[in-house]
């Protein structure tokens, strides 16, 4: 049976290996190359953002649903971790359902060494990319063995950084809400006009100063809300385990919304303690790949870290 989602044609497939792609996202025409993420979040869509503060063409998926389990778990066995179903699924559900099937695709699947099955997945996806004969689709997947810094570019390096973090914050703000608002809807709404003018601020301010007076005062509002309970009376769990799974929605079963119907706010482990790990094992050797990149971005952090307890003091 033919389980490509589109009629083949005449046309050759093509793949790129990681430099091909990094060349058609930066150094093509605007509408040429199309970096696609699968959801994670709102990590997804903050990463997304500061693609396209640099100019590329930048798209997060949205969240995964019971098609996107069907689609992973039909080119799959099912017996893989979840999170490469997903990515799988997310993926072809894309492709059947882009409107412009003449563009470049390059799909965001980082990898690791080690002994984590997450280092199988690009292999994996490269592999149904050929055995499914998807034409102009490649894997962008930048590694741990240089702390993901493989694109030799510092500014895009420490605005994914940026990124993080304020996704890591709405992430938090959003379970506190939904556990302590007043109104959750009306809550809701105001978040979800906040989180754009994040996303906004992601997308077109490059100075740090710029982009903490902005989200100050994001936070100002966010902060008018009204709350049946401060923060600090509020129970919270820590919701920790396998980077994706905990933050992807129908993963963890929306276990992050059950929790604040009993009451209970979620601290959900941000990407972040990964990145500081990797981070490190570039620094200290136990990696192979070159610390200038990782260090000039951990010598960011512990400079925005300072500035940060300087702030709240």
């Amino acid at each position: 049976m033919d389980q490509r989602p589109w009629q083949p044609g005449q046309q050759k497939p093509t793949t790129w290996p990681l430099y091909s792609a990094v060349t058609v996202l930066f150094t093509g025409p605007p509408v040429y190359g199309h970096l696609v993420f699968t959801s994670v979040a709102d990590l997804s869509e903050a990463a997304a953002a500061c693609f396209r503060n640099l100019g590329i063409r930048a798209t997060a998926l949205p969240p995964a649903n019971d098609e996107v389990l069907k689609q992973g778990r039909g080119h799959t066995s099912c017996k893989e971790c979840l999170p490469l179903i997903i990515t799988t699924g997310s993926f072809l559900k894309y492709i059947r359902e882009r409107s412009n099937t003449n563009e470049k695709l390059i799909y965001f699947m980082p990898t690791a060494s080690g002994p984590c099955r997450y280092g199988q997945y690009s292999i994996f996806l490269n592999d149904l990319i050929k055995r499914l004969q998807i034409p102009d689709a490649a894997l962008l997947s930048l590694t741990s063995v240089d702390s993901y810094t493989g694109f030799g570019d510092q500014r895009l390096s420490l605005t994914l950084w940026n990124g993080a973090i304020v996704a890591s914050l709405f992430e938090e703000i959003y379970s506190t809400l939904i556990t302590n608002a007043v109104s959750p809807a009306e809550a809701m709404t105001a978040f979800g006009k906040a989180w754009q003018a994040a996303l906004n601020l992601l997308e077109t301010t490059s100075g740090l100063k710029d982009m903490t007076m902005a989200l100050e005062e994001i936070a100002n509002r966010l902060g008018a809300i009204a709350v049946k309970r401060d923060l600090a009376d509020t129970p919270v769990v820590l919701l920790a385990g396998e980077i994706f799974v905990r933050h992807d929605g129908i993963s963890r079963q929306y276990l992050v919304e059950e929790l604040a119907r009993r009451g209970f706010a979620s601290k959900v482990s941000t990407v972040l303690e990964w990145l500081y790990y990797t981070d490190w094992c570039v620094k200290e050797g136990v990696a192979k790949g070159k610390a200038n990149d990782a260090s000039s971005r951990a010598e960011f952090v512990s400079q925005q870290d300072r500035n940060a307890n300087e702030h709240a003091a």
